[in-house]
Parts: structure tokens; sequence; C-alpha cells
């Protein structure tokens, strides 16, 4: 009984996918391929038994997610498999039929490749044709046709939750301005969806096709976009070279020291899971680590031991804690190298960098200390100056100057041209904190806050378009309504400003 209530609740996931399905998706690919993973379960198992649709469900949502944590290209590559094997076995006969399994499998392997080079054309209509394929398998599981048949009522449901895709989907990926959008530029443009400083006439600094400025990535080359609006009035000097997301094959590194210990050139990026018990309730976090593979796996081992003392006091998390303990250990005993989540790590943090195909070419004698938070916050004081379309020289200072506050030894020239190289570069500051969020500590986070307020003073007022700009930096970095303020008041002074050593 209890079973069946779960199975018949479970379609309200029509609503969900055939709604913001692409959203979903794009925003953690994780979610969508839970998503998606379940629906073909219960498709699948459900005309054999509700046991057998609950079964199913859950554990290849497990196992969709899990093959997106790995990369979301995969994440979205199962979503598009998923509608496919569920749509090609419908149309003939069923799953468990040998032609409805051999054209679902084709279709599958069709709608996943697109999918996965494709994801904004073929993600809205796969979502919502797998929602609807939801309803579709109720109707002929609770109906008379036999082998799972589309009834001409499960063939509308499945071409209208198509459709209402098609037409909802588009303006649903606009929610937080957080996934690549999927209506024109002009049509974002009429309605003002465009955020402060976007152009209509951005190009790929890697490809040169034209791109919409809130993309983070091209989606001709998926090169990190960081946001792009364009180079600034009155900057002059060439423009920066954005790395793009291909890593070349014998990369071992990247020419930026590892924040950690500061002598190693960066490696890796690497995900750790925090989890504390807390009674009735638990407390999951996760974070990403940046640095050399010897100091990634200290932090992701030493996390492993903080879940070990404080992951067993509830109990949700008495399952969970083992899976997160073995996941830090084993996260950091594999070094994966560069990869692209590295590459779009830094590039989204606004942190410029070359691949390395030798670490002992890699000199730390040539780079100041905390070069990795220096580099951040220089491309967001400047994304912050850029905000109008002008490089105001009076922010230009500030930026320089503050930043020798922080950064005593660094050199004055090398600060000063790197403004001038960041200003002809990529520069969105809501898409730089976006990246910063993922990498820096609580402190980082309020010192690259602090930074951009004080860039944005400068010129000794905050008008209104800035204190927007501040306010979407600080919900980027997720800090909370009052830190705006205090940010322009505190200043970044070293006698003020948390340590740069925190920060990572």
């Amino acid at each position: 009984m209890v079973v069946e209530q779960v199975v018949g609740a479970s379609l309200y996931l029509v609503l969900p996918l055939v709604l913001f399905g692409y959203w979903v998706t794009m925003y953690d690919a994780r979610v969508g391929g839970a998503l998606a993973g379940y629906a073909l379960g219960v498709g699948v198992g459900l005309p054999v038994s509700d046991v057998a649709a609950l079964g199913a469900g859950v554990a290849l949502a497990a196992v969709f997610a899990g093959v997106a944590h790995y990369e979301d290209r995969f994440g979205w590559a199962v979503v598009g498999g998923a509608t496919g094997l569920l749509l090609g076995g419908f149309a003939l006969g069923g799953v468990t039929t040998v032609t409805g399994a051999g054209a679902g499998l084709a279709l599958a392997v069709v709608l996943g490749a697109l999918a996965w080079k494709f994801p904004r054309g073929t993600l809205p209509l796969a979502t919502g044709v797998l929602g609807a394929l939801l309803a579709a398998t109720a109707i002929t599981a609770g109906g008379d046709s036999s082998g799972g048949d589309l009834t001409n009522v499960a063939v509308t449901a499945v071409v209208l939750g198509g459709f209402v895709a098609l037409m909802i989907q588009p303006w649903t990926a606009e929610l937080g301005d957080s996934v690549p959008p999927l209506l024109p530029l002009r049509v974002r443009n009429w309605f003002d969806l465009v955020p402060e400083g976007g152009v209509e006439d951005a190009v790929c600094p890697n490809c040169g096709q034209r791109v919409d400025p809130a993309a983070p990535y091209c989606g001709n080359c998926d090169a990190s976009l960081a946001g792009i609006v364009g180079p600034a009035d009155g900057a002059t000097g060439d423009a920066t070279e954005t790395t793009v997301t291909d890593v070349p094959d014998d990369a071992v590194a990247v020419d930026v020291p590892c924040p950690e210990c500061g002598d190693r050139p960066i490696e890796e990026a690497a995900t750790g899971v925090g989890l504390v018990g807390m009674l009735l309730a638990y407390r999951w976090s996760s974070r990403t680590v940046v640095g050399c593979h010897q100091c990634n796996r200290s932090r992701l081992w030493g996390l492993a031991g903080k879940n070990l003392l404080l992951g067993w006091w509830s109990i949700a998390s008495l399952f969970a804690n083992p899976f997160t303990i073995l996941w830090n250990l084993g996260r950091g005993a594999v070094n994966r190298g560069p990869s692209t989540k590295l590459a779009r790590t830094l590039a989204e943090s606004g942190v410029d960098f070359q691949y390395l195909a030798d670490a002992s070419e890699f000199d730390a004698s040539d780079y100041g200390e905390h070069e990795l938070l220096k580099r951040g916050l220089l491309r967001l004081g400047v994304a912050v100056m850029l905000a109008d379309g002008n490089a105001d020289p009076t922010e230009a200072a500030a930026i320089r100057d503050h930043a020798l506050e922080l950064f005593p030894d660094a050199d004055r020239n090398e600060l000063q041209e790197r403004v001038t190289e960041y200003a002809n570069g990529t520069t969105n500051a809501a898409k730089v904190a976006d990246g910063l969020e993922e990498t820096l500590t609580r402190d980082g986070r309020q010192l690259a806050l602090r930074f951009a307020a004080q860039v944005a003073v400068a010129d000794g007022d905050v008008d209104d378009a800035e204190a927007q700009l501040l306010a979407t930096i600080a919900d980027e970095l997720e800090l909370d309504d009052g830190a705006v303020q205090d940010a322009i008041g505190s200043g970044v002074s070293t006698e003020a400003a948390p340590d740069p050593a925190a920060a990572m």
C-alpha cells in the first residue's frame, strides 16, 4: 500500500520535468540525472508491479546521479538517453520486448549524443517528453493495452508535454540567471533579461562566434566566457587570453601557485563533502578545493576525519556518513590532474592561467604570495569598474592601491598591468563572484565583497546601479543582505580585513 502511494505520488514529477527540466538539469546535472533515472525506472518497472517500479526508479536515480557527479555532460547525456530509451520502447511494444528495446537503445544513443553536444537544443524537449512519458506509463499500466504500447491518449500526452516544455522552459531558464539562456538575445533585450553591462555584439574570445553575454560557456566551442561584456571605453592594450576548457592531454598542472603551500603549481580541483549530525537534523556541505595534489589530499582527508567525529549524530547522517568518508578518502587519494572542472573553476573565478606539461618548469619564486586570490580579486575589481562600460582612472587606481594594501609584496607596476589587461578581457562581476564563491572560505568571500565595495566607492559615491551590482555580488558570494553596507564602511586595509591566508 505504501509502495503504491509512493509510486503514485512520483507521477507529480511530470510538473518539474515539463516546466523546469532544462533549468534543473543545467543548474545541477546530478538532480536532472536523478529525475531522469527515476522516471526511466518507473517507466520500465510500472507495467510489471509497483515494487519493481519503485526499486528500478531508486536504483537508476542513484546511478544517473553518480554519473552526472563525475561530469555535467554525462548528466545531460543520460537525461537524453533515458528519454530515448523510454520513448523508443513505448513506440514499439514496450522496453521489455526485443523490438522495443532495440528501438529504445537506438533512440537513446541519438538523444544522448545530441544532449551531450547540444544541451540547449535538446534538454528542453527531452525533459518535457520524459515527464509526459511518466503520465503515459500510468495510462498504459492502468488501461487495457498490453506491453506498454502508446495509446492515443498517451501519444497526446507526449506531444503536449514536448510542446509545453518548448513554450515554457525558455522562460523558466531565466530563473536566477544561473544557467545558459534559451531565449534569443534580441528577445531577452526586449524584456530586459540581459544583465546590467551586457552588450549585443559580444563574441567568444576563443572561437570568435557571437555569444550571449549572460551565458557561462560558449555554445560553439564550450570556452568559459565568465560573462562577456566586451572591452571598456578608454582601456588600452591587448586583450587577455581566456583559457578554453579543452584540457591538453599532456597537461599536468597550471602556472598558478597552490594557494595552500605556495611552492607547487595547482594541479587539480577536487570536491569534498562535509557532514555534521545534529540529533534530529544534519548539515550537508560541499566545497571545491583547488591546489596541488598533496595539499588537496591533506584537506580532503582532514575533512574525512571531521566527518568521522561529527557525522554520526543524526538518523539520516548515520547512513550517509560512511559514503562521505569514503568519498573524501578516495577523492584525496587520486590525482586527476588538470580537468575541465579545474579550468572552469579558475576561469569563472577570473583567474587567467596557462597549462604546464612539466611541473618542474614551475618556479614559485616568480609569483607573489596568495597569487590565486590576488588574481581573482583583481578580476572582480575590474568587473565592478566596468559595470558601466567605462574604465574610470580613479577606480583603476583604487584597484591597484587596495591590492597593494592586501598584498604588500606585490609589484605596483605588475598590478597596474593586470588591471589594464583585465579591462580588455572578459569581465562580468556576477559571474566572477559566482566562481569565487566556490573556491573561497567565508572570510575570503567577505574579503572579495569588501574589495568590490571599495572599488565602487572610489569615485566618492555609490549610485543605484552600483548598489544593485554590489547586492548581486553579495548574493553570488552567498553573503547576507547586510554584508554590502558592512563592506562599504569596512575598508580593505590589512588591519581590518581578514588574513588572505584564511581566504582559500
